[in-house]
């Protein structure tokens, strides 16, 4: 996978995060795929909701069976609208929420009312693997309340509007398993 876009709101009160994934999909395989199947890896798969799946089409054709524990992933199944050959793209996007309340404090994405943090995968989905691989780049816009702090190890770009949210993005250009993109607190607890 070359690039996924991912468009992040924060809502710490209710302990959760509303996205939207713009994934960049690659058939680099030598035959045509009429499904593709993108997972949600532990241990969010439970808290995910997938909400719509589209292209430039529009919606298409989508199935996410909920998961009982937090040790399974949770699929993503998508219908092309044609088979998609060898060597093409595909771009979907993928709407989801997750709840966030009570998530380990190493998780891949902490929210709780003073904090939050997103790391470089874990949270959003990705091409179904046993070992899935990262984007080579990510590009990130986060909305949050607009009295919090936020830092990122690479340059942050305020996006304008917003009195209640303030928005922000970052272009990561090479992306690395295990770290952390983006931590927000609250002033008051700093």
């Amino acid at each position: 996978m070359k690039q996924v876009d991912l468009d992040v709101r924060l809502d710490p009160p209710a302990r959760m995060l509303y996205a939207k994934a713009t994934l960049t999909l690659h058939n680099q395989g030598e035959k045509a795929v009429e499904i593709i199947e993108l997972a949600f890896p532990p241990p969010l798969g439970a808290r995910v909701q997938v909400n719509a799946v589209w292209d430039r089409q529009g919606e298409m054709e989508w199935r996410s069976d909920p998961v009982e524990g937090e040790s399974e992933p949770r699929s993503l199944l998508l219908a092309t609208r044609t088979p998609l050959r060898a060597g093409k793209k595909l771009v979907v996007v993928v709407s989801f929420d997750i709840r966030l309340e009570g998530m380990a404090v190493d998780a891949a994405v902490v929210l709780t009312e003073e904090s939050a943090r997103l790391g470089s995968a874990g949270w959003y989905p990705l091409p179904s693997a046993a070992h899935p691989v990262l984007p080579q780049r990510l590009r990130l816009t986060v909305r949050l309340p607009r009295t919090w702090q936020v830092s990122a190890l690479v340059r942050l770009k305020p996006l304008p509007g917003g009195t209640v949210l303030a928005g922000y993005e970052l272009d990561w250009k090479k992306v690395k398993p295990g770290v952390v993109l983006f931590e927000a607190w609250s002033r008051s607890q700093h």
